[in-house]
């Protein structure tokens, strides 16, 4: 079995059970290929998760006021 410390991550991005790796060798095949670039754009997602919370506090009240209107 595999042993990744994001392998329930991978599992999903495969849309696969972390289960069936034991009877499906080419997905642990697979997995053991690709793992690296996995590990990369988990965190990439990870860092941008902060910047994309700054921006949207930043321009969600942008958005209200174009949807609504500004109201004072």
């Amino acid at each position: 079995m595999l042993k990744y410390q994001n392998i329930k991550e991978f599992c999903e991005f495969y849309t696969i059970e972390v289960s069936e790796i034991a009877s499906h060798p080419e997905y642990a095949a697979r997995i053991e290929k690709y793992h690296e670039s996995l590990d990369e754009l988990i965190v990439g997602y990870s860092q941008m998760g902060g910047l994309n919370q700054e921006i949207c506090s930043i321009f969600g009240k942008c958005d209200f006021d174009a949807d609504y209107g500004v109201v004072d």
